[in-house]
């Protein structure tokens, strides 16, 4: 492994000397580059393997590297770095018939495809207002509503609309799953209260015992004008105006007081819940 970065930085180091660097160097950094990778590979430590891969590609991008790769994305389940990696192989090093020692046939190229299209997820990302921002791991994706699914590699993501307000979701895809998830990023008006209405209807009530109070008040004074042997003024029809509006203003709030007793159920609870003395049906 030293050995390799070593390799990997002295190319760098015959620059800054002035002197070119040799392609037998660069052949020696692909060889023990893959070498290196192919040995963490057989001790299980695949991620370590691809990262020697992706590093000595970097320094050397030699096609021949891009097969293991492919293979190496497959095994830790990333298809579509794997899908990357096939395609450029493809483009700088189209399979030959016969194939070159040591390379992959169409055939088995295919099938490798195959396998890594197989493992890709697919995620339909929804929002309830259009032109929120929706990102994938932190990755923008555009603006809803987006063209289609949006493929990701199996495992675990967090998905996020950014609209009117900010709304995400974390969830955990099998290979090849389709999966369909719906953001909210609008605000949603609270439902109306139905402690004015009840209000309301108590306030009615005092307002009709307060109409029937004062007309009773005027009728009372105009009686006792009638035996005295005189009145100021007229207290007969105003008073009888009032006790009837008083009347009928309590006989409204009496009914849609019944009404909504009956709404909770009717009877005692029914008063009770109206009441606020236990919970109402309707929260």
């Amino acid at each position: 492994m030293w050995l390799l970065l070593l390799l990997l930085g002295l190319p760098r180091l015959l620059l800054a000397s002035g002197e070119p660097p040799l392609a037998q160097l660069d052949e020696l950094v692909v060889k023990e580059g893959f070498r290196t990778a192919e040995a963490l590979r057989q001790g299980g430590q695949l991620e370590a393997a691809l990262l020697v891969l992706r590093m000595t590609y970097e320094r050397v991008p030699t096609p021949f590297l891009l097969w293991p790769m492919a293979q190496l994305s497959e095994q830790l389940r990333r298809p579509l770095a794997g899908l990357k990696a096939l395609a450029d192989y493809v483009e700088k090093l189209p399979p030959s018939e016969p194939p070159e020692p040591g390379q992959p046939d169409a055939a088995e190229v295919d099938r490798l495809r195959g396998r890594l299209r197989a493992q890709v997820a697919s995620l339909r990302v929804l929002a309830d207002e259009p032109g929120a921002l929706v990102l994938v791991d932190g990755r923008q994706l555009g603006r809803t509503p987006l063209a289609g699914p949006v493929e990701v590699d199996p495992g675990r993501h967090r998905i996020e609309a950014r609209g009117t307000r900010l709304a995400a979701a974390e969830l955990t895809l099998s290979p090849g799953e389709q999966r369909e998830v719906r953001l909210r990023t609008s605000v949603v008006a609270p439902p109306p209260s139905r402690q004015g209405g009840v209000v309301a209807r108590w306030v009615l009530l005092g307002l009709g015992a307060a109409a029937l109070a004062a007309g009773g008040a005027l009728l009372g004074q105009d009686a006792a004008c009638a035996r005295a042997p005189s009145c100021p003024s007229d207290t007969r029809t105003p008073g009888l105006a009032l006790v009837g509006g008083g009347a009928g203003v309590l006989g409204a709030a009496a009914l849609l007081i019944g009404l909504e007793v009956g709404q909770q159920g009717g009877g005692w609870r029914g008063l009770r819940r109206v009441l606020g003395r236990e919970p109402r049906l309707d929260k």
